[in-house]
């Protein structure tokens, strides 16, 4: 492609151009030139329609270059290293300088209709929505919060498309939009960087299923909106009433939640992924991501207690292996914060269910929505244990948790289960029988250490053992970091 430019060009877009027909080099050098050429480029004065085709070469760089990077993502826990806070921090900026200078360039072609093809100004509308898609997915895998104006700007290139004729059921543009807005339903602060990924993957072949209009039809329930002139999130009517006042954007996921609840029968059927057209190589990995997915999309979530908040200081063990060590050891009346990952975090919020907390001090690594840990109030008091269901980190200072509480107590056991040819012995948690009509027991594990079975249960108490022979249940909970079997003791005679 060549640009028609002026008779004496600016020195930026000889450069951005002879750069351009240069060879791509290392993608983090080419991450850092793209982002600053997208600002000068922006920043350049020249006539618009120009400046769109420019930017589509930037924009096939971009591409290229996001497809290298992003995959080093993937295995992101928090807090992020300081290698992946740059990628991401680097192609979340070319994402949206991208999408802002594209969208300055077509308001300022307005005024001149002549100036520009309607079907080159939809084209440039799908552009600007499929680079704040990718910019929401990358914040959403580094579990950071979506930079400002993202979506104010896709309602706005949303808008702009439906001017431009560009907008049908199958369109580019609107399936950008509508992976978008399914995304959100699904709650992704509660998964991993690669369980938003393979969400990802599942909505490109299935989001247009997400229902846009101007107007929610009954049950209003199930409907989500967007006020067109605020960079606001979806809201679900579920939980907040849209404003009298304003234009508004409704969609829901209640097709896209039947469909991938089809998709779940048909797998427990038998039916091979390749068969349902669904991610293949992750989709036994991750069919319980697709299951809390399906859920939130057929059905929007009610919070059923009120958070009260707070401030008050907790301590956290974060490490389920030195956890049990110190409910099975018990903790030294002093405890060395260098040899014991133990770290102080603030009570933002608490509810029966849980805890909203942000840290305060001690040195933190590896945590990921879906891993357990231990929580207590105070040095010497009884250790709870919780889950992990939302991580958020916006800077290397600032870390925030959601934490559901799922036992008062637990007890350090092993488990010993036969497999073919050998034994294995591995650590695990008990969480004793609550009080009422279900006594039932269950143990959580880390992912994959315990089949279903016969497994013995080895308790000691007194530095007496005491072993149990055990059959598993059914399992109650699986994450990516661990799992919860309910089981039974087995007290027949052999």
């Amino acid at each position: 492609m060549t640009l028609s430019l002026r008779p004496q060009p600016q020195p930026i877009l000889q450069s951005a151009l002879a750069w351009l027909k240069a060879p791509a080099g290392d993608p983090l050098h080419d991450l850092a030139a793209l982002r600053q050429y997208l600002k000068e480029a922006a920043e350049a004065v020249i006539p618009p329609a120009q400046r769109l085709k420019l930017l589509e070469l930037l924009q096939a760089r971009t591409d290229s270059t996001s497809t290298l990077l992003r995959p080093r993502l993937l295995d992101a826990t928090l807090p992020l290293p300081h290698r992946l806070r740059t990628i991401a921090q680097g192609l979340l900026d070319v994402r949206g300088l991208l999408a802002s200078a594209q969208l300055s360039s077509l308001h300022q072609l307005g005024t001149d209709p002549a100036a520009v093809a309607e079907q080159e100004g939809a084209a440039h509308c799908i552009r600007v929505l499929a680079n704040l898609a990718e910019q929401q997915q990358i914040a959403l895998i580094v579990s950071t919060t979506v930079p400002n104006g993202l979506w104010l700007q896709a309602q706005e290139a949303f808008r702009l498309l439906e001017k431009a004729g560009g907008v049908s059921d199958d369109g580019a543009g609107r399936d950008s939009l509508k992976i978008m807005l399914a995304l959100v339903a699904a709650q992704p602060e509660a998964f991993t960087a690669r369980e938003v990924a393979f969400l990802i993957e599942y909505l490109r072949q299935y989001g247009s299923m997400v229902e846009l209009s101007p107007q929610p039809s009954p049950p209003l329930e199930r409907w989500y909106w967007l006020e067109q002139s605020r960079d606001l999130p979806p809201v679900a009517i579920a939980r907040r009433q849209p404003p009298s006042q304003g234009t508004l954007l409704y969609f829901s996921c209640a097709a896209l939640g039947k469909i991938a609840s089809q998709h779940l029968i048909q797998l427990a059927n038998g039916r091979s992924p390749e068969e349902l057209q669904l991610p293949a190589n992750s989709i036994d990995e991750y069919r319980e991501v697709l299951v809390r997915a399906q859920q939130r999309w057929s059905s929007v979530p009610r919070r059923h207690s009120h958070r009260r908040p707070s401030h008050y200081r907790v301590e956290i063990c974060a490490r389920i292996q030195t956890l049990w060590r110190l409910l099975h050891d018990g903790a030294p009346t002093k405890v060395s914060r260098d040899a014991t990952p133990i770290t102080d975090w603030m009570v933002l919020n608490e509810s029966p269910s849980g805890f909203a907390l942000m840290h305060v001090a001690g040195t933190i690594d590896d945590l990921a929505p879906g891993d357990a840990l231990g929580l207590r109030t105070a040095p010497g008091r009884p250790w709870n244990i919780g889950l992990i269901r939302w991580a958020r980190s916006d800077n290397p200072e600032h870390f925030e948790l959601g934490l559901e509480m799922i036992s008062p107590t637990a007890i350090p056991v092993e488990i010993v289960q036969p497999r073919a040819a050998e034994s294995r012995r591995c650590t695990a948690l008990l969480f004793p029988a609550a009080s009422g009509l279900d006594r039932s027991e269950t143990l959580m594990t880390r992912r994959g250490q315990l089949d279903t079975g016969a497994f013995t249960l080895i308790r000691e108490t007194d530095h007496r053992l005491q072993i149990t022979q055990c059959q598993t249940h059914h399992l109650v909970l699986q994450t990516s970091k661990i799992e919860i079997f309910e089981f039974r003791r087995d007290f027949s005679p052999e």
